[in-house]
């Protein structure tokens, strides 16, 4: 999905799903759906198909998002001679982004237990589904901020291209077996991609 609606639009709908099954389990643990026959139903099909398939699609598109806003390159400071690397400023980002995340779950491990020990259960779920519709609007009203890089395929596609180069060119003497594939021309990988 995201290499052809890139990362921006596939997150923000992976969040509607997982956002739909937030609200599904907060009905579903209500006591009318657990008189009602639905509460494990509800329960199966908010976990395992909404909560599941939206956090597997934001997962694997937010982190890279992140690093994404970040230009490549040095950045001049205000001292003379100074510059910041933008590998150093990534990884100050995903500190920081990661320190969220945790934080975020440590607070809700706190809150919500005591909101369903107090009040109900339906209550304490709902809790999470309206911090998480906070969180979409606040990442969809900034899209016009974003840097949005243009979908560009799926990265398996070019491994799978990488190994058939390096099988039907396959050089004597190599350390590894793909340093066949290192120093290609007119490919779609470079030498960095190889290495990594």
């Amino acid at each position: 999905m995201t290499k052809w609606l890139g990362k921006l639009k596939a997150t923000a709908i992976f969040a509607s799903l997982y956002l739909v099954g937030l609200i599904l389990l907060a009905i579903s643990s209500a006591d009318f759906s657990i008189n009602g026959g639905f509460g494990f139903a509800g329960f199966c099909i908010a976990v395992f198909a909404f909560i599941g398939f939206g956090t597997g699609g934001i997962k694997s598109n937010v982190s890279s998002f992140m690093a994404e806003q970040i230009p490549l390159g040095y950045k001049a400071t205000k001292t003379p001679g100074v510059y910041e690397d933008s590998k150093l400023i990534i990884e100050h980002g995903f500190r920081y982004f990661y320190w969220s995340i945790n934080l975020g779950s440590f607070i809700g491990q706190l809150i919500c237990p005591q909101v369903a020990k107090n009040k109900s259960y339906a209550m304490a779920f709902m809790i999470p589904a309206i911090m998480f519709f906070v969180g979409i609007i606040v990442f969809v009203s900034g899209s016009k901020k974003y840097i949005k890089k243009q979908p560009q395929g799926t990265v398996l596609t070019k491994v799978w291209r990488c190994m058939r180069y390096v099988r039907k060119n396959k050089k004597e003497g190599q350390a590894h077996w793909l340093d066949g594939a290192l120093g290609a021309e007119n490919v779609e990988w470079n030498d960095e991609f190889v290495i990594a």
